[in-house]
This record gives structure tokens, sequence and C-alpha cells, in this order.
């Protein structure tokens, strides 16, 4: 009997390591999309409690304390305590099964496992052989199986505070390799002199722009921009080190920032000579607490560059207008104080839209493009008024904006064989993109205007006013609207009261499959389907 509660107890042991790996793995991929900040990290951790710990562990630790109040007075200690943990340590594995889901191949934004997430991982084997090594020395010290399997079951439970001490403890590792690869990515930039550099930034609209700029460029010029979504440190670094060369001769270079100081850092590791402004608004304002903030962050790009004629700024964006130093470039759609560069004559086809651009120096050049979108006539004029500085002319940037390609995830139209139209603006949050591509939906046919969207999200204070009047502006646009969560799309929700959007269409599901089951229910042949912004796993976590 005895050797069969043994067996149960490694049986439980085993899972109970198997339950350990499947949420380490969890709670590395929520902190990879929390940028490695074990302080955010741990905010979230703390905002969505319920999402990690689950009812089955929380069961498991009160039948430890029963168990373990009942064998320590009442029972043999070993033959009862070897019971108790394997059945808790089972209990703790059924308890973990659901986080597989999240952190798999059904996550919209997979774990990537890096060099970083692998000296991470090698981190929490390290620590949690040394704490279970500690442990197991306590067990057969006072021969008992207690510290051993509670140990085990609480860098389990409590996991995501265990990847968090994991990380601080690597932190000093990572920032002197971190510190490497930034010197010889600028030791790097400082041997190419005659690159010219130009940044991007902005609270929206800098991605776009850095695909329409570097197309326009590449007529010209041999042209590399940062890829994708690279726009941190070291997304830049790696871009540098890895496919900067010799030849190149303008490196396009997108800037992000959550936080204060964060352009600065890029600035000082590229030293832009050229700079392009695209937006501030709140986004991020979570994290960067107050506006004052955004704006000194996205102007510290403009602080950088010396020559202010090489700064090219949106004055259609009033924090913009406000703080834009003299002399430089100035652009909008439609024509406000400070512009050099808009645009007139606008009009939108099937084929997309066309527009004159003109300049305050009486250049006139007419321009099409197959980019849905006001705000992508914005961008298209902010990147000819860049390219302009980096030495093309307007003219010379007719034909590659002709030939321009929607953007991945950004007002890119998908036509599907069952004759549904999909528009994906899966990338875009923020209000000003959010309010146009609603206005794309509303130019296609009535009865078939399908909307889908968690609203605007990372606004802070201002997100609730922001979805009420991203809510308001679906007005005469939607035919049915799909929210997806329902704590933070309560305002959209109310906005749409306001308006007196029917009810009947309007559907809150619980997460993105679900949203697509309605869809699939109220789709036909000849609807289009809006996918406005879509939240990564980090905030979806939110809505189930």
């Amino acid at each position: 009997m005895i050797y069969l509660i043994w067996v149960f107890y490694i049986i439980g042991v085993l899972f109970s390591i198997f339950a350990f790996c499947r949420k380490t793995r969890y709670s590395i991929h929520m902190l990879q999309q929390s940028s490695y900040r074990s302080g955010d990290f741990l905010k979230w951790c703390d905002e969505n409690i319920t999402r990690n710990l689950s009812f089955c562990e929380l069961a498991a630790m009160a039948v430890t304390l029963v168990f373990f109040f009942v064998t320590t007075r009442y029972f043999d200690n070993t033959f009862y305590a070897s019971i108790n943990c394997g059945a808790v340590m089972i209990f703790t594995f059924f308890g973990v099964v659901p986080f597989k889901k999240h952190s798999g191949k059904n996550a919209k934004k997979p774990l990537v496992y890096t060099p970083r997430v692998k000296r991470l991982i090698t981190a929490c084997i390290i620590l949690a052989a040394a704490l279970l090594a500690v442990s197991g020395y306590a067990s057969v010290k006072f021969i008992t199986v207690y510290p051993f399997a509670y140990t085990l079951m609480l860098i389990t439970i409590f996991n995501f505070i265990f990847v968090a001490l994991a990380n601080i403890i690597v932190r000093p590792i990572e920032l002197i390799i971190n510190r490497y690869y930034y010197n010889d990515a600028k030791n790097i930039l400082s041997q190419m002199e005659n690159l010219k550099i130009i940044g991007i930034t902005g609270s929206y609209g800098k991605t776009s722009s850095k695909y329409i700029l570097t197309k326009i460029l590449s007529e010209k010029f041999n042209t590399l921009m940062t890829p994708e979504s690279y726009n941190t440190p070291m997304g830049v670094i790696k871009t540098v080190r890895g496919s900067l060369k010799p030849t190149h001769e303008i490196f396009v270079c997108e800037m992000g920032a959550k936080y204060r100081k964060d352009i600065k850092e890029l600035c000082d590791l590229v030293n832009p000579s050229y700079g392009l402004l695209t937006s501030i608004g709140p986004q991020h304002l979570e994290s960067f607490k107050t506006l004052r903030n955004i704006i000194d962050t996205k102007f510290d790009l403009i602080g950088a560059v010396a020559d202010k004629s090489h700064a090219i700024l949106n004055m259609e964006n009033e924090y913009i207008r406000q703080e834009a130093p003299a002399g430089s470039v100035g652009y909008s759609v439609d024509f406000v104080s400070g512009s050099d560069y808009w645009a007139e004559n606008i009009s939108y086809g099937p084929d997309g839209v066309k527009f004159t651009l003109c300049t305050t120096g009486g250049k006139r050049v007419d321009f099409e493009s197959r980019l849905l979108g006001r705000h992508n006539i914005l961008n298209i004029i902010g990147a000819v008024a860049a390219a302009e500085a980096l030495g093309m002319t307007a003219e010379e940037a007719v034909y590659p904006v002709k030939r321009l390609e929607a953007i991945p995830h950004r007002l890119e139209l998908r036509p599907k064989p069952n004759g549904v139209t999909v528009i994906d603006d899966a990338f875009n949050s923020n209000i000003e993109g959010a309010k146009s591509a609603v206005s794309v939906l509303g130019s296609f046919p009535q009865g078939g205007r399908i909307l889908i969207t968690p609203g605007i999200i990372e606004a802070g204070e201002k997100e609730a006013e922001l979805n009420r009047e991203f809510a308001i502006s679906c007005e005469g646009n939607c035919d049915y609207i799909i929210l997806v969560g329902e704590k933070q799309t309560k305002p959209i929700a109310e906005g749409l009261k306001e308006i007196n959007f029917d009810s009947d269409r309007l559907f809150v599901t619980a997460d993105l499959k679900e949203a697509l089951s309605v869809m699939n229910s109220i789709a036909k042949q000849g609807s289009t389907v809006l996918f406005e912004n879509d939240l990564p796993d980090l905030y979806n976590e939110k809505l189930i």
C-alpha cells in the first residue's frame, strides 16, 4: 500500500512539473507582450487576477490548508501527506490546463522564442531548480514531503510572480547584452557618413507613412526601412546590425514610444538628420500619464533634427501646430495655417482616390492611389513632403504612389470567395484612423456593412470619451456592429444608444472567436466587414 501511495505522489509531482512548464510559457508570453517590463506585467496580472489564478488552483490551496492541518495533527505525517500532496499537485495541473489556448498556436500574437526569451527560460529553470533543491533538502532533513511539494505547487500557482522575479534577476545581464548591441549598431551608423537617416514618429500613422515614404524613395535611392513594427531600440538595432549595408543611401527609421524619453533614446542611437511627425494623440496615455509627456516625447525627434527645414510636421494636428518650430515644413489634407503641402480636387472612386498636391511654391501635381481613407491622403502628402526634403521631386513620386498597395492590416481590402468583402484595419487603434475607416465602410452598399471592433485601447482616462466619439462616427456608416468584449466596449454601446442605433443589430461578444461566429450568421453575398483594431493577447485576456 505504501508503495502505491508513493507512486501516486510521484505522478502528482510529474503532473505539477508539466503544469509549471505550461504556465511558465504562458507567463513569459504575457511578459513579452508587456515589453519585458516586470512592473507593467505585474500590474496587468493584478488587474486580471482571475486570469492568473484559476478556480482549481485556489481550490488546491484551500484543500492543502485543510489536509496540512489534519495530517500533521491527527495522522502519520508521511503517509497522509503523500496522498495530500499528490492530490493537490494533480488538482493544480487541471487548474493550469486552460492556459494552453492563450499561449499556443491559437494566440493572435504567439510567443516569439527570441534569444532573450531563451535566456529567461534558462533563468526560470535555474531558479526553479534552486528552490526545489533547497525544499528537497528540507524534505529529507525533516522527513516530510511537504516542503518540496508545496514549493512546486506555489511556483506553479503563483507563476506570474516567479517569472517576474526571474526577469528581474536576469535584467543586469540583459542590460549588458543590450549595451553591447547598442554600441555596435551606433558604430556601424557612425561609419556611414553619407547615409541620410529620417526618423518617423507619431501617436498614429507612423507605420503607414514609413511604408509609403520607403516606396517613394526606393524609386530613386537605395533605401532601407525598419521592417514591420520594429520601432523599439532593440528592433532598430537588429535592423542596423542585420540589414544595413554600405550601399544604402537612406535609412527610414520608425520610432515608437510608450514612456517618456523613449524617442530620445532612439535619436541618440541613430542621430536622425530628418524627422517626420505624423500625429500626437492620447495613444499610450496609460503609460505616459499626461498628454504633455506625449507631446514632449514626440517632439524629441524634432529637437534632434538640426536643420528645421528637414522637420516635416502634420499641421492638421492641433498639438503639433502649437509646438511647431520656425522653419519646419507643414502638411495637411485641407489647407491650414502653417501648411506647405496640402490637397485639392479630392475625388473617390472604385479604383481609389485622386487629388492634386499643392505647395506654397505654386506647384500643383496630380496624384492617384489605391489606398483607402482620408488619413491615407494625409500620409501620402507627408511622405511626398519628406521625399522632397530628401532629394526627390513631387513629380518623381507620382508613379510609386500610383503603384502603392494596401499596407497589411491597414484598410487592406480582402475579397472573399463567398462574395463578402473584408476590410482589414486590425493594426489601427487611434480615433482618427478608426473614424476614417468607418467612413470608408459607409461608402459600401447599405444593408450588409458590418463593423467588428474592441474599440480604442491604451488611451488611459480618455479611453471612454474616445470610444463614445468612435460610436457616434458609426451613424449612417454601419448596418451591424459586433463589439469584442463587454468591459471596455461599454462606452461604445452608450454612444450607439445616443445615436439610436438599432439594438437588434448590435452584438456584444466575449472574444474574437465568438465575434466571427456572429459575423458568419449575418454576413451574406455582397456584405462588407470592417475589422477595426484587434486586441493583442495581453488585452484579449480581459475579454474572456
